[in-house]
C-alpha cells in the first residue's frame, strides 16, 4: 500500500494553495473591453486555458439574480473530442465544504443542532486519544477549522478510492480512538478536511438519512441545484461529465479518472460534490439573498461572516465553509476547491449581487480568470486603504526563538529548535525518523503580504529546496505559549507547568493536549503513545 510521503514540490504547492487567494495574474480588461464584460471574461478564460495547458473548463456569471454567461471550453477528456458545455458536471473539491456547512445550518434552523454543543452530543460513541476531547470540541469549531484535530482525512493512496457505501463515513469517524489532537479546540484556525467528515456524520445521525440523500433533499433541491449531486454513479448515468486529469505521483504519467474511479464515501463532505458552474453561482446568490429556500437570513449571514483569522494575508478570515477576503475596494466571499483531477473557484460579491464560478478538469484552476470576471463586470476601484510597502516585522523575530514540539497529522513526533542569529531565524528540525536537519527560516515582502508577517519558508528535507511554509501564532489563552502551525503538523513552545520531558509519551502529554480553557473541566492529559511509522505522511488529496 502506497503512502503519501513528503514531496517537496507538492508541499510547496499545498502551502501556496492554502492562501486561498487568486493565484494567477491575467491582463486586466481595457476600458473598451469593460463595455462588453462577457467578451472580456471569455478572452481571459481562453488565454488562461491556453497558457496553463488545461484540458477543459466551464464558467458561469450571475448578476442581480440572472445568469448572464454560462459557457464551456475545451474537452471533457484529453484524448476524445467531446466538448465541455455549460451543463457539464465537474467534481468541485473543497468548494463542497460550503455546501456541507449549509447542510449543518439547515439543522440549526430547525432547532436540531446547537453550534456550541460538543460533537459528542450528536455522535455519542466518538472518541479520541485524549479522554474527553469529544466533549470539548464543538460544531462551531469544526465548521470554522478551529477544532485542533489533525487533517488525517487521507493518509495513504487507498483513501482516495472506494465503492458506494453509506456506512463508510460513520465507520471512519468511530475509528478515531487513536487520533491525538494537535491543540485545544477554539485556539486558532488550521484547515483540516477531517473536520467536515465529523460534520457529515453528525448530519447523518441527526437527520436519520445518509449524507448523500440529506444533501440532495435538504440543500441541492431547495437551492434549485438540479445538476448537483454527491453520487458519482448519478453523474456517470447522466452522461455529461468531465474526466479528471492528474499528474500521477504514484505511477508516473497522467492519470485520467471517471468520477467513480476516485470515490471514497467517507470523504464526501470534504470535497466530492459534482456540480455545474451555473448551479454554484445559483447557490452563492441564494446566500446573498438571505439564504433563499435553503437557510434562514440569520443562518445565511452567520455562515458567510468572518469568524476566525486565517493568520495569512491581511483581511482573510474563515466563516462556516466560506472565506472572506478583500479585493481592491470590494469584499469577496469564496471557497475554491481542489480534487485530484478537478479544480474549482466560487467567488461572490454581496454588495454588488454578483457571483462567478469556474471549473476545470485538471492541471490548474482559473484563479486569474475569476479575478478577470470581477474586474470586467464590476470595475472595482483601488483599495481605500493602501497596502504597506512591506509588512515584515523583523523586530518580532527574536521573540520567536525556542523549542517547539508536537505531532504530524498521523501522530508522529516532530520538534523544531528555532534560534535567532544575525538578524534571521534558523531552525534545527528533528524529524519523526530521528534525522536532524538545519534550515534557514526565510521571509520576504511577498511572503509576508501573502501568507502573513509571521510566516516563514523552510527546508525540512535538507535538499536546499523549500518544502514548507509555517506560521507562528500566539496562544490567545495561555500567555507565553506560541504555536508553529502547518496544515500537516502543529508544534507548541511552552509546556504546562510540571510536565515531564524527554520521551515521546511526555511530549504527547505536554504538547498535544495542553490544559483546556476555563470553564471547561480539565481532561486527563494522556495519549496512547505514537502510532506506528517513522516518516511524515501527508494528505495530497482534496484541499
Amino acid at each position: 500500500m502506497r503512502t503519501f510521503v513528503v514531496d517537496v514540490r507538492l508541499r510547496a504547492v499545498a502551502a501556496a494553495l492554502l492562501v486561498l487567494a487568486f493565484g494567477a495574474t491575467v491582463a486586466h480588461p481595457t476600458s473598451a473591453q469593460r463595455s462588453d464584460p462577457v467578451d472580456a471574461f471569455r478572452a481571459c478564460v481562453q488565454r488562461e486555458i491556453a497558457t496553463g495547458g488545461l484540458v477543459g473548463a466551464s464558467v458561469a456569471v450571475m448578476r442581480d439574480g440572472e445568469v448572464v454567461m454560462a459557457e464551456g471550453f475545451g474537452r471533457k477528456h484529453r484524448d476524445r473530442d467531446d466538448a465541455v458545455d455549460a451543463a457539464t458536471q465537474f467534481r468541485i473539491g473543497s468548494s463542497t465544504k460550503m455546501l456541507t456547512a449549509a447542510g449543518v445550518l439547515r439543522l440549526v434552523d430547525r432547532g436540531l443542532v446547537d453550534l456550541d454543543a460538543p460533537l459528542s452530543r450528536y455522535v455519542p460513541e466518538v472518541r479520541f486519544a485524549e479522554p474527553g476531547f469529544e466533549d470539548r470540541v464543538t460544531i462551531r469549531d469544526l465548521l470554522q477549522h478551529s477544532s485542533g484535530l489533525p487533517d488525517n482525512s487521507a493518509t495513504q493512496e487507498s483513501d482516495l478510492y472506494g465503492k458506494p457505501d453509506p456506512a463508510a463515513m460513520g465507520r471512519w469517524v468511530l475509528a478515531q480512538g487513536a487520533t491525538i489532537p494537535h491543540n485545544p479546540p477554539g485556539r486558532f484556525y488550521n484547515y483540516s478536511s477531517a473536520n467536515y467528515m465529523y460534520l457529515g456524520h453528525a448530519i447523518e445521525r441527526v437527520s436519520g438519512l445518509s449524507f448523500q440523500d440529506y444533501m440532495q433533499r435538504e440543500v441541492f433541491a431547495p437551492a434549485g441545484m438540479a445538476d448537483t449531486t454527491m453520487v458519482a454513479g448519478e453523474v456517470e448515468a447522466r452522461g455529461n461529465f468531465a474526466f479528471g486529469h492528474w499528474n500521477d505521483i504514484f505511477n508516473g504519467g497522467v492519470a485520467i479518472w471517471r468520477p467513480s474511479d476516485q470515490d471514497n464515501w467517507a470523504r464526501h463532505p470534504t470535497g466530492y460534490a459534482h456540480s455545474t458552474a451555473s448551479d454554484l453561482v445559483r447557490f452563492a446568490t441564494a446566500l446573498m439573498d438571505g439564504g433563499g429556500d435553503v437557510l434562514s437570513p440569520a443562518s445565511a449571514r452567520l455562515m458567510t461572516s468572518p469568524h476566525v483569522s486565517m493568520h495569512g494575508a491581511a483581511g482573510h478570515a474563515y466563516g462556516f465553509g466560506v472565506i472572506t477576503q478583500p479585493y481592491r475596494s470590494l469584499t469577496l466571499k469564496r471557497h475554491p476547491g481542489s480534487a485530484w483531477g478537478w479544480m474549482a473557484t466560487v467567488d461572490w460579491v454581496p454588495e454588488r449581487r454578483f457571483a462567478v464560478a469556474t471549473l476545470t478538469n485538471g492541471f490548474g484552476a482559473l484563479y486569474g480568470s475569476a479575478q478577470c470576471a470581477i474586474d470586467a463586470f464590476l470595475a472595482p476601484a483601488p483599495a481605500t486603504t493602501p497596502e504597506p510597502g512591506c509588512p515584515q516585522r523583523p523586530a518580532e523575530w527574536p521573540g520567536l526563538a525556542g523549542r517547539y514540539d508536537g505531532l504530524t497529522n498521523v501522530g508522529t513526533p516532530w520538534s523544531w529548535d528555532v534560534a535567532y542569529d544575525d538578524g534571521a531565524l534558523v531552525a534545527t528540525v528533528t524529524r519523526a525518523d530521528g534525522r536532524r536537519v538545519s534550515t534557514a527560516m526565510t521571509q520576504d515582502c511577498g511572503l509576508a503580504r501573502g501568507e502573513g508577517p509571521r510566516s516563514f519558508r523552510a527546508d525540512t528535507d535538507g535538499n536546499a529546496s523549500v518544502d514548507v511554509v509555517v506560521t507562528f501564532i500566539d496562544d490567545p489563552v495561555e500567555p507565553g505559549v506560541v504555536w508553529l502551525r502547518h496544515r500537516q503538523f502543529v508544534l507548541r513552545r511552552g509546556a504546562p507547568e510540571g510536565a515531564a520531558t524527554g520521551t515521546a509519551q511526555a511530549t504527547a502529554t505536554a504538547f498535544a493536549t495542553p490544559a483546556p480553557t476555563s470553564p471547561t473541566p480539565p481532561a486527563t492529559p494522556t495519549a496512547s503513545g505514537w502510532p506506528p511509522g517513522s516518516r511524515l505522511h501527508l494528505p495530497y488529496g482534496i484541499r
